[in-house]
C-alpha cells in the first residue's frame, strides 16, 4: 500500500501510467490467515477505487475467479511460483508495463542470506535487483522502518501478515529470531552485515555490468550533465559509480563511499529545482537532470 501511495504521488511528475495487481493465495488452514487475505483483498479494491486506478485481482468478479490455486499454498515456494503466474497472465494481456515490487532493504538482506544458505550461485545472489527485466523496486534501498513512517505520516492503511511471525518458514525464523538474536549478541552487527553482503553484490555486479554503456545512458557528454531518471533505474552500485565517475570528471578524487551515498541521499529530494554544494561541488537540479560545477 505503501508503495501504490508513493508511486500515485509521483504520478503526475513522472506521467505514469499505473494499474494495480493484487493476488490473493485462496483459503488457508487457518481462519485467521484467510480472513487476512479477504481483507487485502477489500482494501486493495477500496484504495483502488479511490484514487481510480485500475485494477487486477484474481478473486474479483472481473477475473470471473478463473485464477486461483489449485490446492492449499503452503511453502514460500509456491505462494511465489502462484505470484509470478498471475503477473505474467497480467502482463501478457497489458503489454508495455514494468512491474513495480514493494521489496526493501530488509528483505534485499534476508533473501540473500537464505541464497547463500540454499549455496546458490551469482545468479541467485543478485537475484533481487532495483531493475531485472520487466521488474522494478523502488524501495530496494529503503528500510522497512522508513517504509512504515512514510505510511504513519501519509495515514496510508495497511494489515500485518498473520503468518509473518511465524517460525516454521526460513524467512520468518531468521526475521523474527536469528537476526534479533546476532543483533543482541554483538549490537550493530547486522547492519555490518548488510553492508558486508552490499559490498560483495557490489563487486559481482561491477564484473558483469558492462559499465561504458550504462554511463552513456546517463551522462550527456554535449550538455555535462546526469538523467536523473535513468540514474534512479540503476543498481545502488551504478548510482555511485556514476556520482563518482562524476566527480572525477570535475577533477574531485579524494572521497569516500559514505560521502557519494551522502550525494545521492541528497539528489534523492522531492523539490524538482534545488542546489546543495558537497565536496568542493555545487549540485544542481533542474528538469530532472543533475549539473555539476565548483563553488
Amino acid at each position: 500500500m505503501a508503495l501504490l501511495s508513493a508511486l500515485t504521488q509521483l504520478q503526475k511528475q513522472f506521467q505514469l501510467n499505473l494499474q494495480v495487481i493484487h493476488v490473493h493465495h485462496g483459503m488457508s488452514q487457518s481462519e485467521t490467515q484467510t480472513k487476512f487475505r479477504d481483507q487485502c483483498a477489500q482494501l486493495v479494491q477500496n484504495e483502488c477505487e479511490k484514487l481510480g486506478v485500475p485494477l487486477h485481482c484474481n478473486c474479483s468478479e472481473k477475473e470471473g475467479l478463473t485464477f486461483s490455486p489449485e490446492k492449499q499454498l503452503s511453502s514460500e515456494a509456491e505462494f511465489r511460483g502462484f505470484r509470478e503466474a498471475y503477473f505474467a497472465k497480467v502482463l501478457t494481456q497489458n503489454p508495455g508495463y514494468q512491474l513495480a515490487l514493494a521489496h526493501h532493504q530488509q528483505d534485499l538482506l534476508e533473501t540473500r542470506l537464505i541464497q547463500l544458505i540454499r549455496g546458490s550461485g551469482v545468479d541467485g545472489f543478485l537475484s533481487l535487483k532495483l531493475q531485472s527485466q520487466n521488474k522494478l523496486r523502488p524501495f530496494i534501498n529503503v528500510s522497512k522502518q522508513e517504509i512504515l513512517t512514510y505510511a504513519k505520516a501519509r495515514n496510508v492503511n495497511h494489515f500485518e501478515d498473520p503468518s509473518n511471525t511465524d517460525s516454521k518458514y526460513l524467512r520468518n525464523w531468521m526475521r523474527t529470531e536469528w537476526l534479533p538474536t546476532l543483533e543482541s549478541f554483538r549490537p550493530g552487527s547486522v547492519k555490518t552485515l548488510s553492508n558486508s553482503l552490499d559490498n560483495l553484490a557490489d563487486e559481482l555486479f561491477g564484473k558483469e555490468a558492462p559499465w561504458l554503456e550504462t554511463w552513456a545512458k546517463v551522462y550527456n557528454a554535449e550538455s555535462r550533465c546526469l538523467n536523473l531518471t535513468s540514474l534512479w533505474l540503476l543498481s545502488r552500485y551504478e548510482q555511485r559509480k556514476c556520482i563518482a565517475t562524476l566527480l572525477k570528471k570535475n577533477l574531485v578524487n579524494l572521497f569516500s563511499k559514505n560521502q557519494i551515498d551522502e550525494v545521492l541521499k541528497r539528489l534523492d529530494s522531492p523539490e524538482k529545482v534545488h542546489k546543495f554544494d558537497m565536496l568542493e561541488l555545487t549540485w544542481s537540479v533542474g528538469d530532472n537532470e543533475l549539473t555539476v560545477g565548483t563553488n
